[in-house]
């Protein structure tokens, strides 16, 4: 999935800070947002700004902000640790179940908090790894841009391998860096599995352009016809239903995620999607209200995408999975890639570790798995990109044509782009807590990548590197 926010700022600093009030009374303070925090009492945390920060902020955006960039990524607040004064605030680590924040927080003279801010925090700074491990012969031109500018990434803490699959000149290329488990010194291979995130939505977009195609649905259908025979009137504006064609183009009007995700049994911010089943989906969407009139503005929606999932498994009476299985990957030998792993894969699977470098567990994301939980290899990635690429079959190519052109070019899931070179880039990336994905292909140049990382640092930086060469 396109990431969630992992580090996001939030601060309203005045143009001059008052007469600061002593360290004891922010400690204090300091210590009262977090349990506050903990109880998830995000209004009574509210209830203790400055005027000026609550002119500058809503109750609920606060709240939202709290609940969604906060809590759903770090979960409880250990401890808050005291650190230093700086010149305009006092910083905290915040000790949190799921990670570390610093966090930085000053009062007004009448001990109202007037800064609230929190930042990415390692607590202890690591080493370059220079002894990194590869396969790259670093011979031919490719080998060596490739070590150039996979080099400081790999020897980043934070990451700890990558799989990279490159077609260039009628050419498969192989390369993989680093470790399937940070210290096994165990170098990944191009049968080594991965999770794609957000890059599962292309398949989505490609299964509805087949169902299109075998006269299944029609891309303008009304959604509610697949929805449980219930009253959805508040899934239109002005008279304008959502289509699935808004679901595969995230023009749907619904937001990003469910406001209830934390509400699944058994909620895990680690895990954040494993329980959040297709009742409590039908549910959300009986009472969501539209942020805007579908099919007019482009607004990324994980929860569109994975509602897209489930009106192809009504339609075809089969689970996701086995429709990407049979549709896409059976016909193509991508034997390795599906959302379920055999006891053979699972063997295969790499460790993923977060954007701080830290272990983390592998996702389950169940109903919501159209928009982000396939598991794959660059061996069979490479092939998936490379039949994207051809465009033989037609629904292939009706699932690369452009559906919405506003600031955004989107396909059915497929981002399109035209480069510096001026070409037209087909891509989408992904990203889950442990894994990080892209893949692109040029259909002027006869080219395309796929790369696949164990972290959740983001990997587009050496993809667009690699891209720009291949377009020489």
């Amino acid at each position: 999935m396109i990431k969630i926010i992992f580090f996001c700022l939030f601060a309203f600093l005045c143009q001059s800070v008052n007469a600061q009030t002593g360290k004891a009374k922010v400690v204090e303070t300091a210590e009262k947002i977090r349990q506050l925090y903990n109880g998830q009492k995000y209004s009574e945390i509210y209830s203790l700004m400055s005027p000026d920060f609550k002119i500058r902020m809503s109750e609920k955006e606060f709240s939202d902000f709290m609940k969604k960039n906060i809590f759903m990524s770090y979960s409880d607040m250990e401890t808050c640790e005291y650190l230093n004064e700086e010149k305009e605030f006092y910083s905290f680590i915040g000790h949190f179940k799921n990670g570390e924040l610093r966090m930085n927080v000053n009062l007004d003279d009448s001990s109202r908090v007037q800064v609230l801010q929190f930042l990415p925090h390692q607590s202890m700074p690591r080493l370059k790894i220079l002894n990194y491990v590869t396969d790259n012969p670093k011979q031919s031109t490719l080998d060596t841009l490739l070590e150039r500018v996979v080099k400081d990434h790999i020897q980043s803490p934070q990451n700890c391998g990558f799989s990279i699959g490159i077609f260039e000149n009628g050419k498969d290329h192989f390369y993989n860096y680093g470790e399937i488990k940070r210290n096994s010194k165990i170098l990944a291979t191009q049968n080594s599995i991965y999770e794609i995130g957000s890059v599962t939505k292309t398949f989505c977009g490609i299964l509805l352009a087949k169902a299109i195609e075998e006269k299944k649905v029609k891309a303008t259908d009304d959604i509610r016809l697949y929805l449980p025979k219930e009253k959805y009137d508040n899934l239109k504006i002005k008279n304008e239903p959502i289509q699935l064609i808004h679901l595969a183009n995230h023009t749907s009007g619904l937001p990003r995620l469910p406001d209830d995700l934390d509400k699944q049994p058994n909620y895990d911010a680690l895990n954040p999607y494993k329980n959040y089943d297709k009742k409590m989906m039908f549910s959300f969407l009986k009472r969501v209200s539209l942020v805007s009139e579908p099919g007019k503005v482009c607004e990324y929606s994980n929860i569109g995408m994975a509602l897209l999932g489930l009106i192809l498994e009504k339609v075809y009476g089969r689970s996701f999975d086995e429709l990407v299985k049979e549709k896409i990957c059976m016909p193509l030998k991508m034997n390795a890639t599906g959302i379920s792993l055999d006891e053979e894969r699972t063997k295969l699977f790499c460790s993923g570790y977060n954007s701080e470098g830290n272990e983390t567990p592998h996702w389950e994301l169940g109903d919501f798995s159209a928009a982000g939980g396939i598991r794959s290899t660059t061996g069979d990635m490479l092939t998936y990109v490379k039949e994207n690429l051809a465009e033989k079959d037609e629904a292939l190519k009706l699932s690369h044509e452009s559906t919405f052109n506003n600031r955004m070019n989107i396909a059915m899931a497929w981002h399109i782009v035209k480069t510096k070179q001026g070409n037209k880039l087909i891509w989408h990336n992904g990203g889950t807590f442990g894994f990080s994905s892209f893949c692109g292909f040029i259909k002027e140049k006869n080219c395309a990548i796929v790369i696949l990382s164990n972290s959740g640092m983001p990997v587009d930086m050496i993809a667009l590197a690699v891209l720009k060469y291949l377009q020489q």
